[in-house]
């Protein structure tokens, strides 16, 4: 009797759980795009999935920024202004965190097609 209870209480708030757990991830989402200076590496690879970027590629991605050097917070303005797909594409590539910061900056935008070569060359 008890094990029944306890399966039934599972099973009704298993979905609860989720849903909280989706509140608080979304709740995150909206702070951070308020407040980029907030962003850390849970927050980028969290965008990279929910953007449908394949999580082996997404896993590369960070690799790379940490080898890069490159700032959350940098990569989160980076997205926001060319995408998901464009902060892998750079990051892939190769440019650094003052490429980076210096495009955003500047409000200039890099030679995308020449970035996906480079990224495709590189993985």
């Amino acid at each position: 009797m008890t094990v029944v209870f306890l399966v039934a209480l599972v099973a009704l708030t298993s979905p609860l759980l989720v849903f909280t757990a989706d509140r608080a991830r979304d709740r995150r989402i909206r702070r951070v795009i308020l407040e980029p200076g907030l962003a850390n590496m849970g927050d980028i690879a969290r965008l990279l999935d929910r953007s449908g970027v394949p999580h082996d590629k997404a896993r590369r991605v960070l690799d790379r920024a940490g080898e890069l050097g490159i700032s959350p917070q940098t990569m989160w303005v980076w997205s926001r202004r060319f995408g998901a797909d464009g902060l892998a594409t750079a990051i892939t590539a190769g440019l650094g965190h003052g490429e980076l910061l210096g495009h955003l900056i500047d409000g200039t935008s890099p030679d995308f097609r020449d970035l996906r070569v480079l990224a495709d060359l590189r993985f």
